[in-house]
């Protein structure tokens, strides 16, 4: 076989010593090393190819024959195979080579299903075009191989594996696929097939079980896995967990733990082990994240809470009350922690936001951890939610001087959403657990069978398993209850000897979990399957509602299935109890068998349980709970018959419940969980358009961060919504939220044109009790007033939006309450009073806070307050430095710098602001600080030539109807035409932009356009004129309060009279 040379890359003739084009020697490359492997291999081959090729001219045939390949080759490879040769017309494929996957078998009978599919639409191709058809017929089998490279032109896969899948394929009709039993004992829940005739096999005893497929399903596995087992070979990690409980314990400091480790590596099994040596040295209490999504923010937290209380969640809110109370009796501001916690628990009361929950769950921690040593674990948290996981930060930074252990347990996939979990914290460390040797494999093996291991037993169990305790042990349970190791007096014997072992383990150790569920009773199998729906962890009561069956019953069976170890039972305060499957896995394998129409209804069933009952244990996440069960039901419904009556009820149901769990999010102040859950609810096929514009209009305002771009967006689908049922209400929305966007992109849009239409939202909203679309009227009428540079008006409608709405809305409007008090006719100390007001509130989110901040900021600033220059220094450094900051930031900080009358820092900050603004299609705002740029640097003297590029870009985002950027843009002309010897035209420049700005309240921007239009006056030498604007300017800056900019302009205006 030819090669290349290495030094001038000619090819080389086989057999050559030295390159015939350089004479470079020809170096051997040594052939890869041969491995055994299990793969799985896909035969397929043409029938009737020879007829075809007698009917048809060869350049015909030969085109025929390139195509079938083309699509052969594109079905392998676009399920990760690789095809190892065509041979004639036949193609050999291979998958699990060069690398092994856990779903080889899946992958290569995917692969065989398509390639079907795509040969039959060939081949009604070429019986219209060419009047023949093409068929082809398919084997596929799984089995060992040695692999290694190929050798004198054969295959670089060799074994009875290969042979066994060729004759699967001759066996095989026209246009059908068999499978191998092997092979099917792999997927055997992700097709449908139809058992034939086993196949006589060249070199077999026995004919090969074969399978003939008719459906592959829409699964993502074939078989299931999961395993328990005693804790071996973490001795290491042990002491380590033992050691960060004595530095807690000695120290009276707290420390955090995260053990990560992928799924079946023991993680829990180690903290639990750790949690029975704590004994009496600290309490423990325990929680675990879910896997449902966005919306279960806080039920890790209920769990810790209820344990810490000795509460199951089943008691009145009186006793939880008197709870609560005890525990925090010492705290100063225990009520107000009590207040903030009832809710959490489900007890009523009016909740906080997530900011007031986690002060208030960190004050709680905080004295219990105070009173007596505390260790706290969380189970799955690579599950948890953002606001979850910022919780835990915030006890790890301001818990330090407390004796308390934080253990979360996570798979590494912890470490992709949150990277930089557990930096820059001297009290923060982490465990990564690898697979058990070979050695550590027999010694678990020997704790599990509780005696003497055969050596057999320990070789097979060893090269199976690969060193996972789960596999392990799940491997040894599927030997016992199989009947294939058995106890015979004092030992452990095979009754068949290792080669029945080898033939009934599947290749995969996953499918150990689907083999053993498969045998469970009827009665129990069903239940599992049923208690699947709920989650990892269920009520007696709620397994009740799933099975119809008496509680005695379910009773008897929960506990025959927990002797099984498949369930394990969780013993709560007050005789209460759950359970819980024994691991994620099982809960995932008896979820997998159940068919996706049973799923769709068992779904719909708890949903509405959940719904109807007041549930206390699921605290305030109820709404979540319902929803995610809603979305599940209306999925399955959509994916078995998306038009059905079914299906479109189901999909409606989903809406209604995922938009009222965004609307708890939104007043929690999640708004990240609120987004999420609209975006899912729009993502469900079959809901009506009706509701689809109901969830666009939420989504208009609990949005986390909307930019002009995701308006437009949401108005285009609003559009498409649209239909017979639209009422006035929409249409004035849809035509609002289409001003909007283009008030947004600063066109030429009359502000007054976007005012009307959204007071004509209002007036409809408020008629229809629409709070979603009265919330984006209220805020396009405050914009419009923004661009109009008449922030009383604007403040007016904030308070009528502080007063009239949600929790979620209240919050909004004061934030931007804050922005107007900055910018309109109120001095600074007001604005600095409300966001002094703002701080004092408990609870208030990181996001708001930060608000907060840069308001202070902003006023401090201009006020010239000690200790302001410093500060907007230090932020803008980290700005600088990379750490990531939000638009309205940036915006502070720029402010923080002109009003401290730092223009060069104040340039640095214009930059990056306006790009970012352009880029999410705010170019109305963005205007705006691209001309607030240019003159700073006109006042900083800098030439025409620099200032030009900047000034053409604004003036090409300017709308002639926005106050400040219209007036900004008139005083940087004028500057530049005073400088040009235009004099006259300076002039009526600005004339122009002082009319402009005076239109508008806003002291500041006023003080700025007529500070600009006196260095107009001075370029042009009018004296007079110049003491006149700086005069005018000073009594804007004063009455805003902005002294550091009134001072300099004093100075210079008392320069100019002398």
């Amino acid at each position: 076989m030819a090669t290349t040379c290495a030094a001038c890359a000619a090819e080389i003739p086989d057999r050559s010593k030295f390159c015939l084009e350089c004479g470079t020697p020809v170096v051997a490359v040594a052939p890869e090393p041969e491995v055994r492997k299990t793969v799985t291999l896909l035969f397929t081959d043409v029938t009737g190819s020879t007829a075809m090729g007698e009917q048809l001219d060869p350049e015909a045939y030969r085109a025929v024959m390139g195509r079938y390949f083309e699509v052969a080759r594109a079905a392998v490879e676009r399920h990760g195979g690789t095809v190892e040769k065509f041979v004639g017309d036949a193609v050999l494929a291979v998958f699990g080579i060069p690398e092994i996957r856990e779903d080889d078998a899946l992958r290569a009978v995917r692969a065989a299903h398509e390639l079907n599919l795509g040969v039959a639409a060939l081949s009604d191709e070429l019986t219209r075009t060419l009047g023949v058809a093409l068929t082809i017929r398919t084997g596929v089998n799984t089995g060992s191989v040695v692999a290694g490279a190929a050798r004198a032109g054969g295959s670089f896969a060799t074994g009875d594996a290969v042979n066994t899948a060729a004759r699967l394929e001759q066996a095989a009709a026209p246009r059908t696929i068999l499978l191998g039993g092997s092979t099917y004992d792999l997927v055997r829940d992700a097709v449908e097939v139809e058992a034939v005739e086993p196949v006589a096999a060249k070199g077999k005893a026995e004919p090969v079980p074969a399978y003939r497929l008719h459906r592959v399903l829409d699964v993502e596995r074939g078989r299931a896995r999961r395993n328990d087992g005693a804790l071996v070979g973490r001795e290491r990690e042990s002491r380590a967990l033992d050691d960060a409980l004595e530095r807690t314990l000695e120290l009276s400091r707290s420390h955090v733990v995260t053990v990560l480790g992928a799924p079946g590596l023991g993680k829990t099994r180690l903290v639990d082990e750790f949690l029975l040596r704590i004994g009496e040295r600290a309490r423990v209490v325990s929680g675990r994240c879910v896997s449902y999504g966005q919306g279960i923010t806080w039920w890790p937290v209920v769990q810790i809470l209820r344990q810490s209380l000795d509460l199951s969640g089943h008691e009145s809110e009186e006793v939880t009350r008197h709870a609560l109370s005890l525990a925090l009796a010492d705290t100063a501001d225990g009520p107000t922690v009590v207040d903030l916690l009832m809710p959490l628990l489900g007890k009523g009361g009016d909740a906080g936001d997530s900011d007031q929950t986690m002060w208030a769950v960190s004050r709680l921690v905080e004295d219990l951890a105070a009173h007596r040593p505390l260790v706290v674990t969380l189970d799955d948290l690579h599950w948890a939610e953002p606001t979850l996981v910022e919780l835990l930060d915030r006890l790890r930074h301001e818990l330090t001087d407390l004796p308390l252990l934080l253990i979360c347990q996570a798979r590494p996939e912890l470490l992709d959403e949150h990277p930089d979990w557990g930096a820059g914290s001297v009290n923060t460390s982490m465990l990564g657990l690898e697979p058990l040797t070979r050695d550590q494999t027999g010694t678990s093996l020997a704790h599990l069978l509780d005696g003497g291991v055969p050596d057999d037993v320990r070789d097979i169990v060893s090269d199976w398993a690969g060193g996972n305790p789960l596999f392990i042990e799940e491997l040894t349970t599927h030997l016992v209850e199989s009947g294939i190791l058995e106890r015979r007096a004092e030992a452990w014997q095979l009754t068949g000897g290792p080669a029945p072992v080898s033939t009934l383990v599947p290749p995969s150790v996953s499918a150990l979990l689907a083999a053993r569920l498969d045998r469970l009773p009827t009665e129990e199998r069903i239940l599992l399957e049923r208690c699947s729906v709920v989650g990892l962890e269920l009520r007696t009561d709620e397994a009740v509602v799933l099975t119809g069956q008496e509680p005695a019953e379910v009773a008897r069976l929960l506990g025959s299935l927990a002797r099984r170890d498949l369930l394990r039972r969780v013993r709560l305060a007050g005789g209460a109890e759950r359970w819980r499957f024994w691991h994620v896995m099982v809960r995932e394998a008896a979820y997998d068998a159940l068919p996706k129409a049973v799923r769709a209804d068992l779904h719909e069933v708890f949903a509405d349980h959940t719904a109807s009952t007041d549930d206390e244990e699921s605290g305030p996440e109820r709404l979540a709970f319902v929803a995610h069960h809603r979305e599940q039901a209306a999925r399955y419904h959509s994916e078995l018959a998306p038009s059905s009556d079914a299906a479109l009820r189901s999909a409606g149901r989903a809406a209604v419940a995922l938009a009222a769990a965004a609307d708890d999010a939104r007043d929690r102040d999640d708004l990240t969980a609120c987004e999420g859950l609209l975006r899912r609810a729009l993502e469900l096929t079959g809901v009506e358009r009706r509701v689809r514009r109901d969830l666009l209009a939420r989504l208009v305002v609990g949005s986390a961060d909307l930019s002009g771009v995701d308006l437009d967006e949401i108005m285009h689908a609003y559009a498409a919504a649209m239909d017979d049922s639209a009422t006035a209400l929409d249409r004035a929305f849809l035509a609002s939220g289409r001003l909007q966007v283009r008030l947004l992109a600063a066109e030429d849009l009359d502000p007054e044109v976007t005012l009307a239409a959204a007071s004509e939202v209002v007036r409809l909203a408020r008629e229809a009790g629409d709070r979603s679309r009265l919330v984006h009227g209220l805020t396009a009428i405050f914009r419009s007033h923004q661009v109009h540079a008449r922030w009383g008006e604007a403040t007016s409608v904030l308070r009528e939006m502080a007063t009239s709405g949600s929790p979620g809305d209240r919050r909004e409007a004061e934030d931007q309450l804050g922005v107007a008090l900055m910018c309109g006719p109120a001095p600074l100390s007001e604005a600095r009073a409300h966001a002094l007001r703002m701080q004092q509130q408990p609870g208030r989110s990181r996001e708001r806070r930060e608000r907060d901040l840069g308001l202070l900021a902003c006023a401090e600033a201009g006020l010239g307050l000690p200790g302001a220059l410093e500060t907007t220094r230090r932020l803008a450094a980290e700005l600088f430095a990379g750490v990531a900051t939000t638009p309205g930031r940036m915006v502070d900080l720029y402010f923080s710098a002109a009003g401290l009358d730092e223009s060069e820092l104040a340039i640095d900050l214009l930059v990056p602001l306006a790009a970012e603004l352009r880029a999410r299609g705010g170019q109305v705002y963005a205007s705006t600080y691209l001309l607030m740029e240019a003159l700073h640097r006109l006042e900083l003297g800098q030439d025409t030539e620099t200032v030009m590029p900047i000034l053409e870009e604004a003036r090409t985002l300017t709308s002639p109807y926005d106050v400040l950027s219209s007036a900004s843009l008139a005083a940087a002309d004028a500057i530049l035409t005073a400088r040009a010897g235009d004099h006259e035209r300076s002039v009526a420049l600005a004339r122009e932009a002082s009319r402009i700005v005076d239109t508008g309240d806003e002291h500041w921007g006023r003080g700025d356009v007529h500070r600009w239009l006196a260095l107009a006056a001075a370029t042009r030498g009018d004296h007079a004129e110049h003491r006149r604007l700086l005069q005018r300017a000073v009594g804007h800056y004063r009455a805003k309060e902005l002294n550091v900019l009134a001072a300099r302009l004093e100075l210079e205006l008392a320069a100019a009279r002398d």
